[in-house]
């Protein structure tokens, strides 16, 4: 070990050699250096700077930190001492052969210039331990348990871009954004967008070759198609030999009483509920199915009423 002191004090030498006891006091002004290896007993009173040549000089907090190892000798901390002074462990997992990871018992906040973190993702045996606000129970690497405020930008899955407030990407399961409201009536909401303009894009999906879905401020629904699986039958049953189909003259007393089509909705009805496109587009396909029948059947007296007449200009 090296030692640099510097400082003045009085310094009191006995020297035996030569069957001869020599007892000496000096006073030292300047620097007192020891460069070989040099046992002392007693005790001494330095009132001055303490310098140890060997050690690094560093502006690292941990680095300037001194301690005593199994040896007894005074070093200067690295971070593998600072490591396992907090029950850390670099070696590796499979050098270890401690099987399943688990929970550092003794997690160790660091921080860099504007960073504070608890340690890497995994070291050794362990990986970093759930941080909770607002729980003394987290769950999750980081549990929050109350409101969440988040003034600019966040990313999930992704880094934060300045196209968007939430960035979501979905590298993981099946499905990217899930919104589950439980307990829900018909007053409440799972999911909600709101914009300030009529003509604003509210919900927008697009993909490389521009949008294909979006929801505008007025309501309005645009879409490259819309496929709607039904409840109940196509009306392919209007052509089964077995299907009722109103008579001509049933049919027209009641569009005279009601002014519409038997089983369509009224005016009254689409004002207050809107339109159901699925089953809308079924009892259109009916009445079309059911006015080809009509036509048919139209077209069977019109060929009797000429059979009758044969001179009739045919």
């Amino acid at each position: 070990m090296n030692l640099k002191i510097q400082f003045a004090f009085a310094l009191s030498l006995i020297v035996l050699g030569g069957g001869k006891t020599l007892a000496q006091q000096y006073t030292l002004n300047g620097e007192l250096i020891v460069t070989e290896k040099t046992t002392a007993s007693g005790g001494a009173d330095i009132t001055g700077d303490l310098k140890l040549l060997s050690a690094e000089p560093t502006t690292e907090p941990y680095k300037q930190i001194l301690f005593v190892d199994s040896n007894g000798k005074v070093r200067q901390v690295t971070p593998e001492v600072l490591e396992s002074l907090f029950g850390r462990m670099y070696e590796a997992e499979a050098a270890l052969g401690c099987g399943q990871q688990t929970v550092n018992p003794n997690p160790m906040w660091s921080n860099d210039p504007g960073v504070v973190y608890v340690d890497e993702n995994t070291r050794g045996c362990y990986y970093c331990p759930n941080v909770g606000i607002g729980t003394s129970t987290p769950d999750y690497l980081l549990h929050v348990d109350g409101s969440t405020y988040v003034a600019t930008r966040m990313g999930i899955g992704g880094e934060p871009t300045t196209e968007s407030t939430l960035r979501v990407e979905n590298n993981v399961g099946d499905c990217g954004l899930k919104v589950v409201k439980n307990n829900a009536d018909g007053d409440t909401r799972a999911f909600q967008v709101l914009v300030d303009s009529p003509d604003a894009r509210g919900i927008v999906l697009a993909n490389a070759e521009g949008d294909v879905f979006r929801v505008n401020g007025d309501g309005e629904v645009w879409a490259t198609g819309i496929f709607v699986e039904l409840a109940v039958n196509f009306p392919d049953y209007v052509f089964d030999r077995d299907y009722k189909l109103m008579r001509i003259e049933e049919l027209e007393a009641y569009i005279k009483e009601h002014l519409r089509l038997p089983n369509m909705p009224s005016a009254e009805e689409v004002k207050e509920t809107g339109v159901d496109l699925g089953e809308m587009n079924r009892l259109l396909v009916e009445k079309v199915e059911e006015l080809t029948l009509y036509i048919i059947e139209l077209n069977k007296r019109i060929d009797a009423l000429e059979t009758q007449q044969p001179n009739s200009g045919k």
